[in-house]
C-alpha cells in the first residue's frame, strides 16, 4: 500500500528507506576523473579506439551537465577547474609518465604539468584540462524540480531486486511490489542483475580510508588526487 512521504522530493514510499532531506550533506563531486590512472589499463585491456571513445562519452557528459544546469538555472556550486593526479614515490612517477603517453595517444586534453598549489612536493603529476566540480545533491534537487514540474512521479523509496524484459519490463521490489515501465536504468554501480553480461565476474570490492584533520592554514583550491597505488 503506497502511502504520502515525508521525503523532501519523493512522491509516494513503497518501502521503508531513509529518505533524502534538505539537509542532507555530501562532498563535492567531480567529472570521471578518477583517483587512479585508468587510460594505461584501459588501452590494454580493451583497445585505443575504445579508449578514446570512453574519453568523449564522459566530455559529452560534462557537457550535458553543464548545459542541463544552465538550462534549469540551478544553484548547484558548479565551477570549470583542471584536475590532477599526482605521485610521491618513483613507482607513481613511472605510471604517470606512462598515462600522459596513453594521453597524447588518445587525444587527451592534458598532460604532464607541475602543480603550484600543493603545499609539499611530488616526483611527477598530470592534469586533464576542463573538467569541474559541482555539489551532486543540489544538482538532483534541481533534476527533481524540474520532473515534478512536468508531473514526473518519482518513487524513490524501493529497493529493486529484479528485472524482467519485455515491451514493457517490469522491476519487482524486494517486498514484491512491482513496476511496469518503457525503459529501466541501473544506476546501482555494480549490477544486481546481470542478465547475459557476466559483470560479476569482472568486477570486485575495493575499500580506501580518508583522514580529517584541522588545517594550520588555507587549503588549496585544487582537484587533486594522489595516484593511490603508492602512498607515503
Amino acid at each position: 500500500m503506497q502511502k504520502q512521504s515525508d521525503s523532501l522530493w519523493r512522491d509516494h514510499v513503497i518501502e521503508s528507506f531513509p529518505a533524502l532531506k534538505k539537509d542532507t550533506s555530501t562532498c563535492v563531486t567531480r567529472d570521471h576523473f578518477s583517483a587512479r590512472l585508468i587510460y594505461s589499463q584501459l588501452i590494454k585491456t580493451i583497445g585505443l579506439s575504445e579508449a578514446r571513445q570512453y574519453y568523449h562519452a564522459n566530455e559529452d557528459g560534462l557537457k550535458l551537465i553543464d548545459q542541463i544546469r544552465k538550462d534549469l538555472k540551478m544553484d548547484c556550486d558548479f565551477s570549470s577547474k583542471d584536475a590532477f593526479v599526482y605521485g610521491v614515490s618513483s613507482p607513481a612517477k613511472r605510471e604517470i609518465y606512462k598515462e600522459a603517453e596513453e594521453y597524447e595517444r588518445i587525444g587527451i586534453n592534458g598532460g604532464l604539468c607541475y602543480i603550484e598549489e600543493l603545499p609539499f612536493s611530488v616526483t611527477a603529476a598530470i592534469t586533464m584540462r576542463g573538467q569541474a566540480q559541482f555539489h551532486p545533491v543540489k544538482y538532483l534537487a534541481g533534476l527533481i524540480r524540474e520532473l515534478k514540474a512536468l508531473g514526473t512521479p518519482i518513487y524513490e523509496n524501493s529497493r529493486a531486486v529484479q528485472v524482467e524484459k519485455g515491451a514493457r519490463p517490469l522491476v519487482i521490489t524486494r517486498e514484491g511490489h512491482s513496476i511496469t515501465c518503457d525503459h529501466v536504468i541501473m544506476a546501482t554501480h555494480y549490477p544486481f542483475q546481470d542478465f547475459d553480461s557476466f559483470y560479476f565476474s569482472r568486477l570486485h570490492v575495493e575499500r580506501s580510508y580518508s583522514i580529517a584533520a584541522q588545517a594550520e592554514g588555507p587549503i588549496p583550491d585544487v582537484m587533486s588526487l594522489i595516484n593511490g597505488l603508492h602512498r607515503i
